[in-house]
C-alpha cells in the first residue's frame, strides 16, 4: 500500500537569509527523500520552495491537504522561523515529525525546539528527530512514524461489519457505535447473523466442491467423523462464501461475528470463515487478508485492523491465554476454534501452511458440529496487542513475543487438542500479564511493532500499557 507523505521545509523570512540557507535545506531534503524511497512504500509529496512567509506556509499546508497525505515531515536543517511551521500545521495533515541533520555548523536544534515548543503549547502531537540522517536510527524512527501515521489515517472512513451482538456476556468485546465513529472515524454496520445463513443457501454447489477438493489436496488431514461430517464441512464453506459476498456488497473493511451460541449451537461454528478471511489466500487464489474477529469482539477486530495496517497487510489473529510453563518460562496461547493457517509456517504457499493443519471435529460443547483446526504456530517474532476500555477511555496492552518450537520443551502441554496453539516467550510474568489483560483475547502479528503501536496510541489519545520487565 503506497503511503503519501508530505514534506515542508521551513526557512527564514528575510530574503537574503532565505537565499543563504537554501542549499542546506535542499541538501537535507534530498537526504530525506533517500530515506523515504528506501522504505519502498512511500510516495513523497514535496513543497519545492521553503516556506518563508505566512502566505507560503498556508499555501504549502493547503496543497498537502489537497493531496490527502497521511502525515507531514517538517524539514528543519537550520533555524527557520517557528511560526511558519505552526501556520503550515493548521492546514497540512498531521501527525507531524520535525527533522534535522546533526550538524555543528547549523542551529537546527533551536529550529526544532521553536516549532515543537509551539506545537506542545497547543497540544499538537508531533515527533522530533535530530540525528545523522545517513544512520540506521534515523531510518527506523522515520519508518515507525510513517507506519503509525498512515495506520491512523487509514482508519478514517472504514466500515466495520458487526454480525450479531454481545457474545456470552463479554462486555469488554462491546464498543459504542458513536465512539467508533468519533474516536477512530469508523462506521459500524450492524448485520444479523442469520443473514449469513440465508445467503449460504444461494452458494453454488460447484464452488463448494471446489473448496472441498482444494482442502483435501492441501491440508495435512480432514478428519471426518460423526461431528465433522461432509455435510457440516460444506455448510461451513457456504457460510464463508456467503460472508465474502456480504462483505463485498456492503463494502465492509473488517468484521466480527458473534457465532456463540446461535450459530455454534444450532447451525455450525464460523471457524472456516475465521481462518480464511484472515489468511492471504483461499481456494480462489491469493487475496488480501480480511480481519475477522470471533465472538463479536469489536475492540479485538479494531486491534487486528490496526496491526494489519501497521504491517502492510500481514495476517493477524485472535488468541486466548491458556497456560504458563514455569520451568521453561513459556506461555501457551490458543484460539478456541481456528486461526489463520498462515501462522503454521509463515509461507507464501498455502500448501506449505495447510500441510501442517489438521481439520478435525469441533469440541463437543459446540453442538452444531463441524470443523475446527489443530496446528502449532511456526517460530518467529510476534507483537501482541489489545485495545480495551476503562473509565478514563481507551487503553492498549502492547508486548513483544517470540513463538518457539513446542518440541523444544519435552513436557509442554498442548491444551485443547482440536484447537490451534502457540508456545510464546515474553519478557513478563504470568501475574503481570493477567493483571493487564482486561479481555480474554490478545492479538498477534508477525514482527516488532512496539514503537509503532506506542505512536498510534499517542495520535489517537489511547493510554499505552507496555508489558515488559526492566
Amino acid at each position: 500500500m503506497v503511503q503519501k507523505i508530505g514534506i515542508i521545509s521551513v526557512s527564514d523570512e528575510r530574503p537574503n537569509a532565505n537565499e543563504r540557507i537554501k542549499p542546506a535545506i535542499e541538501k537535507q531534503c534530498r537526504n530525506l527523500l533517500d530515506i523515504l524511497y528506501s522504505i519502498g512504500t512511500v510516495q513523497p509529496v514535496i513543497i519545492e520552495e521553503p516556506v518563508n512567509s505566512p502566505s507560503t506556509a498556508r499555501k504549502a499546508g493547503l496543497y498537502l491537504r489537497s493531496k490527502n497525505v497521511a502525515a507531514t515531515l517538517f524539514n528543519v536543517p537550520t533555524f527557520g522561523f517557528p511560526r511558519f511551521g505552526l501556520i503550515a500545521s493548521k492546514f497540512a495533515p498531521g501527525p507531524y515529525m520535525l527533522i534535522s541533520q546533526m550538524d555543528p555548523n547549523q542551529p537546527s536544534p533551536a529550529g526544532i525546539a521553536g516549532i515543537g515548543g509551539s506545537m506542545t503549547q497547543l497540544g499538537i502531537p508531533h515527533e522530533r528527530l535530530w540525528a545523522d540522517l545517513a544512520g540506521e536510527r534515523a531510518k527506523k524512527e522515520i519508518e515507525a512514524f510513517i507506519s503509525a501515521a498512515t495506520a491512523v489515517h487509514g482508519l478514517n472512513g472504514l466500515v466495520f461489519g458487526l454480525f450479531g451482538g454481545r457474545s456470552m456476556g463479554l462486555n469488554p468485546m462491546v464498543s459504542s457505535t458513536v465512539e467508533f465513529s468519533r474516536k477512530f472515524g469508523i462506521d459500524v454496520d450492524h448485520i444479523d447473523q442469520l443473514e449469513i445463513i440465508r445467503r449460504s443457501e444461494e452458494i453454488a454447489e460447484q464452488q463448494v466442491e471446489k473448496a472441498v477438493a482444494w482442502l483435501g489436496k492441501n491440508a495435512r488431514s480432514v478428519q471426518f467423523d460423526d461431528i465433522l461430517t461432509q455435510e457440516k464441512l460444506r455448510a461451513q464453506i457456504r457460510n464463508y462464501e456467503a460472508l465474502k459476498i456480504i462483505i463485498r456488497e456492503r463494502e465492509i473493511d473488517f468484521s466480527a461475528v458473534k457465532c456463540h451460541y446461535e450459530l455454534s449451537e444450532y447451525q455450525q461454528p464460523m471457524c472456516i470463515a475465521a481462518m480464511f478471511c484472515n489468511d492471504p489466500y483461499d481456494w480462489d487464489g491469493e487475496k488480501q487478508p480480511h480481519v475477522f474477529a470471533c465472538e463479536a469482539d469489536a475492540d479485538g477486530a479494531l486491534t487486528m485492523q490496526i496491526l494489519k495496517l501497521l504491517s502492510s497487510s500481514k495476517p493477524t489473529c485472535l488468541l486466548d491465554i491458556r497456560y504458563y510453563h514455569e520451568t521453561s518460562k513459556t506461555f501457551l496461547f490458543q484460539n478456541c476454534g481456528t486461526a489463520p493457517s498462515w501462522f503454521a509456517c509463515r509461507s507464501h504457499s498455502p500448501k506449505d501452511n495447510l500441510g501442517k493443519v489438521d481439520f478435525c471435529s469441533c469440541v463437543p460443547k459446540f453442538k452444531g458440529g463441524g470443523a475446527q483446526t489443530s496446528f502449532w504456530f511456526g517460530e518467529g517474532d510476534l507483537t501482541l496487542a489489545r485495545l480495551y476500555q476503562a473509565k478514563d477511555g481507551y487503553h492498549m496492552v502492547i508486548t513483544r513475543a517470540k513463538a518457539i518450537d513446542p518440541l523444544s520443551i519435552s513436557d509442554m502441554p498442548t491444551g485443547e487438542a482440536h484447537w490451534p496453539k502457540v508456545a510464546i516467550k515474553m519478557n513478563t510474568t504470568p501475574e503481570l500479564l493477567l493483571q493487564k489483560m482486561n479481555c480474554v483475547h490478545l492479538h498477534a502479528v508477525e514482527g516488532d511493532y512496539k514503537k509503532n503501536l506506542e505512536l498510534v496510541c499517542k495520535y489517537l489519545d489511547i493510554v499505552p500499557e507496555v508489558i515488559e520487565l526492566s
